[in-house]
């Protein structure tokens, strides 16, 4: 398993494989009470119509970040810019009419520090951006205020959302709001964590991401501590990671190889609106080894877990030396 998430790459940089084709539902329930069915409009001026199809008659502009109250859903699945919806009919101040439904969306929040902002989570768009026949799910993230747009942001989605939430500041000095967008794959292999996108009060700041890849004792992970939570540090987010490192060897007489289980302590500064590493405060410490097959002077014919301080000094030189191979 190889490692493809950095616990400070930004999202824009990074090609996670597997990203899955969106589909917008917005679920219909003629029986509940009526908030249930409230979506909002998450573009500007999405456009009304009186039947499901972009060539309908236009019946009005409805502005973004109005509440619809969804009647009842169309039948036929339309795909616009890879994104996949069926149409909705719906009431919006109080004129009915049909949105296409990507044009609507249920992942909105407040900020925690003006009730006038408010953020609004779309897929914008799902398509082969580089030609090279990977396709990447982007989202985009609009803060309105007064049925106005006043910032966005556009950021590829690793996995399937399943999460949008206002995390507050966390305690980070100058910033109102942390937008947290949660993924998970759902399975071994596959990204889960949270983008996490912090937000000033003017303008949005590039994606945080945070989380891991799980994969049993290969498994990497980082867990985040701002300031705000009991182990926080003013000005920081420390970052609280485990990783590994695998030693293998394919020689005749020494076949085998160690995986390394290391945990980690990353301290990470905000400083006018940028991260920067405190690498003076950096922190490793090896958790156990996992050891098979001939190492040195021994032989283990299953995983066997060795706490550092009962490994056998053969093992540690075997360990040295292909630390030296390996570089």
């Amino acid at each position: 398993m190889y490692r493809t998430i950095s616990a400070f790459a930004f999202l824009l940089l990074i090609e996670i494989a597997g990203a899955q084709n969106p589909v917008v539902i917005h679920y219909v329930d003629e029986n509940v009470g009526y908030r249930y069915n409230h979506v909002a409009t998450w573009v500007n001026n999405a456009t009304l119509r009186s039947e499901p199809s972009r060539n309908a008659s236009a019946i009005e502009t409805i502005p973004i970040g109005t509440i619809c109250s969804l009647i009842k859903s169309g039948k036929d699945t339309v795909e616009i810019a890879g994104i996949q919806s069926p149409w909705y009919y719906l009431e919006a101040d109080g004129k009915r009419g049909w949105i296409w439904g990507g044009l609507l969306t249920r992942a909105c929040v407040g900020s925690n520090v003006n009730p006038e902002v408010k953020f609004l989570l779309g897929y914008q768009l799902y398509d082969d951006i580089k030609g090279g026949g990977f396709k990447q799910t982007f989202m985009q993230l609009r803060a309105i205020k007064n049925h106005e747009e006043i910032a966005s942001i556009s950021f590829p989605l690793l996995e399937p959302m399943y999460e949008f939430s206002n995390a507050g500041s966390k305690g980070l000095e100058g910033i109102e709001d942390i937008l947290s967008v949660v993924q998970s794959g759902e399975s071994c292999g596959h990204f889960s964590g949270s983008s996490m996108i912090l937000w000033d009060g003017k303008k949005f700041y590039d994606p945080l991401v945070i989380g891991g890849v799980a994969d049993g004792d290969y498994s990497i992970w980082d867990s985040p501590i701002f300031p705000s939570d009991m182990e926080g540090e003013k000005d920081y987010l420390i970052l609280d990671s485990e990783d590994y490192n695998s030693y293998e060897s394919f020689e005749e007489e020494s076949n085998g190889y160690v995986m390394e289980r290391i945990a980690k302590q990353t301290y990470m500064k905000w400083e006018k609106g940028t991260w920067k590493e405190d690498q003076s405060r950096f922190q490793s410490k090896t958790l156990y080894y996992t050891v098979n097959g001939t190492i040195g002077e021994n032989y283990f014919s299953e995983d066997q877990e060795i706490l550092p301080n009962e490994i056998d000094a053969t093992i540690l030189d075997w360990i040295n030396s292909h630390k030296k191979m390996q570089k």
